[in-house]
């Protein structure tokens, strides 16, 4: 976010007010939507889409761009704009347009690379935002170097145009784009397991396995959060956004420190020592898993302390 974005905004003919509203409560909302906590603070690793990126100076878009970095078609193609495409995979980048006058027809997208979680045959829908609606997508040339993570899938699920990919630049960042302009795509048929597996898989390997919290279990529509308290312990919090009960939960942070005792904030408003957690030290990552289940009308809170 930057608090001047609308100063630098770029707007169509006859735009009305609202078009100055500034860019990024999509990638907010698909996040947490898929399990990954959100910030507006200078985090490892950033996302944006739309045209955020006016705001800020070409030197500061190169520094973000020397850590991870999740960018929408728009986003993507406002860097090329400013000079850096080279740092994030592109040759070339049209601007976004309607998908049918991309190519095609195109039915889905194929997640098949497996180093972010897909596999050959797993398809996301293209009947995004809604039934009634056609996204709008860049058409690009990659660089050398470039790692296709999607393509789009005509009905015969024939391969075309790229959908999204992943890529390391010169300056050790690393960059993962979506080529869907996330303005005309985000909607409730965006959301999937599918994509959860991507957008984690994507964070997972911007953060270098050491993502800040993301969350998994039986559910869907986590809000998460986390707080590192002044007393040295690690608050942990999940809202179940939707009526369906999860079966157990799964956080995944990053921490380089041994996880000790694992406190439950009861419905009685009591912290007590919580029986059937558990948490793991992995690498970089702590994994504190929590068996019972959580309903829609029941927050779940725990702390953990550290050794």
């Amino acid at each position: 976010y930057h608090e001047k974005e609308s100063y630098k905004r770029r707007l169509p003919r006859n735009a009305d007010y609202g078009a100055l509203g500034a860019d990024g409560g999509n990638t907010m909302q698909m996040l947490e939507a898929h399990g990954i906590a959100t910030a507006y603070g200078d985090e490892a690793v950033k996302a944006t889409d739309g045209q955020t990126l006016r705001a800020y100076t070409v030197d500061e878009i190169r520094s973000m761009l020397a850590g991870g970095m999740l960018l929408d078609a728009s986003a993507a193609k406002v860097v090329a704009e400013r000079g850096l495409g080279h740092l994030i995979g592109l040759k070339s980048i049209a601007a976004p347009r309607c998908i049918d006058e991309v190519g095609g027809p195109y039915s889905a997208e194929e997640f098949h690379n497996g180093k972010f979680g897909g596999a050959k045959g797993k398809y996301l829908t293209l009947t995004v935002p809604g039934l009634t609606g056609r996204p709008s997508m860049s058409d690009v040339k990659l660089a050398k170097g470039a790692q296709v993570v999607s393509h789009l899938a005509d009905p015969d699920a024939k391969r075309g145009h790229v959908s999204a990919y992943a890529f390391e630049n010169e300056l050790g960042g690393r960059v993962f784009v979506h080529l869907l302009d996330l303005g005309s795509a985000y909607g409730v048929a965006f959301n999937h397991t599918f994509r959860a597996h991507m957008l984690q898989g994507a964070v997972r390997w911007l953060a270098r396995q050491r993502p800040a919290l993301m969350t998994q279990g039986g559910g869907v529509y986590p809000l998460a959060l986390r707080k590192d308290l002044d007393d040295g312990r690690t608050l942990l919090g999940m809202f179940n956004l939707t009526l369906d009960p999860w079966e157990g939960i799964e956080f995944e942070l990053a921490s380089r420190r041994q996880p000790g005792t694992v406190e439950v904030l009861t419905a009685a408003g009591k912290w007590e020592r919580a029986r059937k957690a558990t948490a793991l030290k992995k690498g970089g990552r702590v994994l504190v898993t929590r068996g019972e289940t959580v309903p829609f009308d029941q927050p779940l809170f725990l702390t953990v302390s550290w050794k």
